[in-house]
């Protein structure tokens, strides 16, 4: 279906600055709607503050470097006006923009050339019924766990560390959001299909961001790609007054962000209630219980590990922090080690346990074959003459030779509750 703005009729219509805006409908949005709206303003990336981890690789190979680094310093007035200039959406893909006397049709092929990034043909993402990973999947991929699913979106300190910071640099430069600490489930999959290699045409997210953005009536927007914007009005030397105002540019994604979402995790995590029991009590101590502790205490090492690692790398930490941090993640280790190490006791209880049930039960078969030789004997007694007592009286006694197995076993060897953890394999 095709969207085309046509002017309004009346007063309005006929009172514009046609130098800034192509229509009176074009004037009427910018004075109603988008002039007081924020522009979102892209972050600078040092990628080389991050070359202990697979982040710089996932941009490079994708090359979106160019969205990253290099940014041009928006101006405000501009962004507001790009917005406000939109018209004749074709569909989310292809519009045409009016912005200080020069036109111009955005398409995905149009921002490939303009912000030297490389198209894509025939992309996974967006995810069709039958190619979008399951929920569990997903967020397994995101989390290192299944994450419940409350209708709205995800939490961010939910994910590692590595996995928020790419969030960051994904919410801010690629596909701008207003809120970074949560995810909608769309934003999750945009993340996933980033992380996983799927194949993403950049082109046609950014201009359907922006037609989104355009036709959203949500209170408090914000205009995203400020930076792209300003850089488009560049490379087609689109000619602006001198005198308008620049925005500020944020600070660089750097070590600097990893340290703050580390702590940020950290607190969030102190926050909540801890999962992990202070000790055991005597009437849970079987094995159901120290799996389901072992596979706990087994994700908060991993996790624990993944954040030393980042830790390590951030030269500005200090040593004290790292080896406290080392400290927590041997005690971890030592309490998996000690359930481990009971749950061996119990196996082997259990199968001490099970080679004195078959010895049992042999015995008891030895006895009646036993019992059953010498009321034979008895009955045959008043036939037959008497003999001497053998000098071995133990070869009249049956072979206790090792039992059949009994048709029901008290200890079988499905006892141990093993659900959930293939994930330990």
């Amino acid at each position: 279906m095709t969207y085309k703005r046509a002017a309004k009729r009346g007063k309005r219509s006929q009172e514009f600055d046609s130098d800034r805006f192509v229509d009176a409908e074009a004037a009427a949005l910018y004075t109603e709607k988008f002039s007081t709206l924020t522009p979102l303003v892209e972050r600078e990336v040092s990628l080389e503050d991050f070359s202990h981890i697979s982040l710089p690789q996932l941009f490079l190979t994708r090359k979106w470097e160019p969205l990253l680094v290099n940014l041009a310093s928006p101006s405000a007035q501009l962004v507001r006006e790009f917005y406000s200039n939109i018209h004749d959406i074709s569909d989310s893909k292809h519009f045409s923009v009016f912005l200080r006397g020069h036109h111009f049709r955005v398409t995905p092929d149009f921002l490939s050339q303009m912000l030297s990034f490389p198209r894509v043909e025939n992309p996974l993402y967006p995810y069709s019924a039958t190619t979008c990973p399951l929920l569990n999947i997903l967020t397994s991929f995101l989390a290192n766990r299944p994450l419940p699913f409350d209708g709205k979106g995800f939490s961010a300190v939910s994910f590692t560390s590595e996995v928020m910071l790419i969030s960051r640099i994904i919410g801010t430069n690629i596909l701008p959001a207003q809120k970074l600490s949560a995810l909608s489930l769309d934003r999750a999959k945009f993340l996933y299909a980033f992380m996983h290699n799927d194949s993403i045409d950049l082109g046609s997210v950014m201009c359907a961001h922006i037609v989104k953005s355009f036709n959203s009536r949500k209170a408090g927007l914000y205009l995203p790609y400020a930076c792209a914007i300003q850089k488009l009005l560049l490379m087609l030397e689109i000619p602006y007054p001198s005198s308008f105002p620049r925005m500020d540019t944020p600070a660089k994604i750097g070590l600097n962000t990893l340290t703050q979402i580390i702590s940020h995790k950290k607190k969030a995590q102190s926050a909540s209630s801890s999962t992990i029991p202070a000790h055991v009590p005597s009437y849970m101590t079987d094995n159901k219980y120290m799996m389901e502790s072992m596979k706990l205490l087994l994700e908060r090492t991993s996790s624990m590990m993944s954040e030393i690692s980042l830790l390590k790398a951030d030269s500005q930490l200090t040593r004290t922090e790292v080896l406290h941090m080392q400290g927590t993640q041997e005690k971890l280790v030592e309490a998996m080690a000690r359930l481990i190490h009971d749950n061996d006791l119990l196996t082997a209880a259990t199968s001490v346990l099970q080679a004195e049930s078959s010895k049992n039960r042999a015995d008891i078969q030895w006895i009646r074959q036993y019992l059953g030789q010498m009321e034979a004997a008895a009955a045959a007694a008043p036939t037959l003459a008497p003999t001497n007592p053998s000098t071995n009286p133990s070869s009249a006694f049956p072979s206790s030779s090792q039992p059949h197995p009994s048709d029901t076993e008290y200890f079988s060897s499905d006892g141990d509750n093993h659900d959930d953890l293939s994930d330990m394999e």
